[in-house]
Parts: structure tokens; sequence; C-alpha cells
């Protein structure tokens, strides 16, 4: 097995899409497209919100249309273009649910979001930091 370089891993198109069948939405098909490393760290930022100040700041999770909000971001046309804005959200959050949840499946498998990662997220927005956090 070849020892990859700098410049191959960059090089690499290693974002998968995948055409779903939205029957929810006129009978068609959309792109989902995977999130990159940086996508998936901002939106499970997103996820979280601080409270309190100083040393009493604690993270709690904010989940309030998570299912929209992580599918705008990967909803793609056929050249891998966004088709939605961050901030159409909220309307794609008034739309079936049955087909946000499909979507969001898809985006989980391709960006290798399972369940493990997603319990390890909500332990940690449950104490507000990791145990190594205090650590240099």
């Amino acid at each position: 097995m070849a020892i990859l370089t700098k410049d191959q891993i960059l090089a690499a198109e290693d974002l998968k899409s995948e055409l779903v069948d939205f029957s929810e939405w006129w009978g068609g098909e959309a792109w989902v497209r995977g999130l990159t490393g940086q996508q998936r760290d901002d939106y499970e930022a997103s996820c979280m919100r601080a409270s309190g100040s100083g040393r009493g700041v604690r993270l709690t999770p904010d989940f309030s249309n998570s299912n929209a909000r992580l599918a705008v971001k990967c909803l793609v046309d056929a050249d891998g273009k966004r088709i939605f804005a961050d901030a159409d959200a909220k309307a794609l959050g008034e739309k079936s649910a049955g087909a946000i949840s499909k979507c969001v499946a898809v985006v989980r498998r391709l960006s290798g979001m399972d369940e493990e990662a997603a319990e390890i997220l909500r332990k940690n927005s449950l104490t507000g930091q990791s145990d190594d956090s205090t650590s240099d």
C-alpha cells in the first residue's frame, strides 16, 4: 500500500454525493452531498449554546430545527453547488419531516456521522466540556 503525500490527500475528490428520491417534494430527486470536515465541525458547534459567564459558562444542546439546518448544507445541484443558504433552514424546516429525515440520514451516512458519534456529542453537551478540557 502506498504512503500518501500531503498533495495527494488535498487533491483527492473525496466528497460523496447521492441522488435521493424525494417523492414528498413533487415526486422528484435531489442530490445530497456529504459534509466536509469543517462543515461538520461548524454544524456540530451550531448545536451548542453557551450560557452563563466566566467560569460558570455551560454548554447546552440546541437542536431546534437542527435537521433542516443540516439539510440546507448538503442539498446540492448536479455541479455540487449548494441550492440552499443557511438562512433557508427556517423555511425548509416547515416542509415534510419525513423528507428532511431522509435527507439527514443520507448526509449522516455520507459524512461518517454515525449514532456513536452523535451520542458522544450529546454526552459532552450534557457535561458542558470534556474531561480533558482543563489540561494544557
